[in-house]
């Protein structure tokens, strides 16, 4: 039984294809190994967002020579994004990459080992506009237990100017909601108490008559332990139905328990203040004191230390961080979505910062996306 060794660089969709892919190999007879060393083949998955992630890969596919020249059978194969952007000529410039394989031909992978088991070199990059992968179960690589994504959607339409996306992965569509509940209710009822729902831009996932609203609620009504989060979202997809539910899931009204609402961010300019306030009232109505300013995280912290019930967001583009009045919580993207530990302070922070960069108030979007 030949051994693959799986390596993986990007992002969480990167990690969770890279499952299916232990998923389809194991099927076909292929034996997943934790050590490269008694590997027949070392598969990379890789990312193409930037030129650094590149020659990450680029270094370690270098590096792996002297691994090669220790196993004369050792064959490396290059998945994911990369692969799909450079294609062949990635094997050319990488002489000991005996196949490259995309996203969405992780099917064709069993027929591509044995090409190359025969000592020829392949190639399978065609992107698909139908295939999301919703019959196959990802086996759970290095996990906790605890924590699991479950892909939901595949590709991306909006074609912004800075991003590869759309050209490594294809057109969006959008996976069956049953097969994912069906995913979530299975790790739920083998201990995993956390999912994320990914997918390069899940606000806009629908398929036939559900919406991404719709399928959170399903999700999230497996069960009131089951944690799910979701990533990435894009906020002109935002739904006013998707801000209702975050704000108001569970037992009580979270948006009622906040009573203080302090933005700080160097954004806040005279004339934007009042503006962001009334946005801000609009959203907690029980919110007796909001705050917009431009100080910065050390005012913040020695103003409102251990005050419970305080949502702060502090600062501006990818330097922005929720502060909830004991900690910070965690880093806000750019676009304003929070990855991280949630508390209810995280949760009125993204409710808002999902609000604010909606279509109708996208004046704000140039300030808050500067960087400082």
């Amino acid at each position: 039984m030949e051994k693959v060794y799986i390596e993986t660089y990007g992002c969480q969709m990167n990690f969770a294809d890279s499952e299916v892919v232990g998923s389809i190999l194991r099927g076909a007879g292929h034996e997943l190994s934790d050590s490269m060393d008694e590997a027949d083949f070392v598969l990379i998955n890789t990312c193409a967002i930037r030129d650094n992630a590149e020659q990450r890969v680029r270094h370690r596919v270098r590096e792996l020579r002297a691994a090669q020249g220790r196993n004369k059978s050792l064959r490396i194969g290059i998945l994911g994004c990369m692969a799909e952007r450079l294609q062949s000529r990635l094997m050319t410039e990488e002489d000991n990459v005996s196949f490259v394989c995309g996203p969405d031909a992780y099917r064709r992978l069993p027929a591509l080992l044995a090409q190359v088991r025969e000592g020829q070199r392949g190639t399978e990059v065609e992107l698909s506009t139908t295939e999301t992968y919703a019959d196959i179960e990802p086996v759970r690589l290095a996990s906790n237990g605890i924590s699991a994504y479950i892909s939901i959607m595949r590709g991306c339409q909006n074609y912004c100017s800075y991003c590869v996306v759309p050209y490594t992965r294809g057109r969006e569509r959008s996976r069956d909601p049953q097969t994912i509940v069906a995913e979530a209710r299975g790790l739920f009822e083998k201990g995993y108490r956390e999912v994320t729902l990914l997918g390069q831009n899940v606000n806009s996932y629908r398929h036939e008559s559900v919406g991404f609203p719709e399928l959170m609620d399903m999700v999230a009504s497996i069960s009131p332990l089951l944690r799910v989060r979701f990533a990435t979202s894009h906020p002109k997809d935002l739904s006013d139905e998707l801000l209702a539910g975050i704000v108001n899931d569970g037992s009580a009204d979270i948006a009622k328990s906040i009573t203080q609402i302090h933005f700080y961010g160097a954004g806040c300019t005279k004339e934007k203040s009042p503006i962001l306030k009334d946005i801000l009232a609009s959203f907690f109505p029980d919110a007796h004191t909001i705050t917009v300013d431009s100080d910065m995280l050390g005012a913040a912290k020695a103003l409102f230390a251990d005050q419970p019930g305080i949502a702060c967001i502090l600062g501006t583009g990818a330097n922005s961080c929720l502060y909830d009045g004991k900690q910070i919580v965690s880093n806000i993207s750019p676009m304003g979505y929070i990855l991280g530990d949630e508390g209810s302070g995280a949760v009125i922070a993204k409710t808002f910062l999902n609000a604010l960069y909606k279509g109708q108030h996208r004046d704000f979007i140039p300030t808050f996306e500067k960087e400082t």
